[in-house]
């Protein structure tokens, strides 16, 4: 529904009646991209539980959501029973994701107020999985992918 009334709705007429074998990419390919890395990223949370399963602590899932503070938008925070935040960066990307990523979720790690006595574990969540480098770097305590997600 969401790509109905942000593609289609507005361009029905075009879409009845033109004959332009181009026609999808007239009307969505600026925005197609962005668009579908905010249905990835719903897709994500709203199954969230699922993928905390997947990477192994589904059952110390105390909350969860996305945050926004201090001019920092985090993806996906999972607060868990044994005092650690995951922090999920989910990045929707025809490619590997690669390690320049890692200056980003730094300061949006050091802009989140983790309380006294918590941990901080970090997770890239993706279509496509992490490059070489960034895998070997060890940074992400968790790297899943869409496969994992819909095997």
């Amino acid at each position: 529904m969401i790509f109905y009334f942000k593609y289609i709705k507005d361009n029905l007429h075009l879409v009845k009646h033109s004959a332009n074998r181009k026609l999808f990419e007239l009307v969505c390919e600026k925005q197609w991209l962005t668009w579908l890395g905010l249905a990835f990223e719903r897709f994500i949370v709203k199954y969230a539980v699922y993928i905390a399963e997947q990477m192994g602590f589904g059952d110390e899932i105390l909350s969860f959501g996305s945050y926004q503070k201090n001019n920092c938008q985090i993806d996906l925070v999972y607060k868990r029973s044994d005092k650690t935040y995951v922090i999920c960066e989910i990045k929707y990307r025809e490619d590997t994701i690669k390690s320049d990523i890692i200056p980003e979720l730094e300061r949006k790690i050091s802009a989140f107020s983790v309380p006294r006595g918590y941990s901080v574990e970090k997770a890239l969540i993706c279509v496509h999985g992490a490059s070489t480098e960034l895998v070997k770097s060890e940074y992400f305590n968790y790297i899943v992918t869409i496969d994992e997600i819909l095997p």
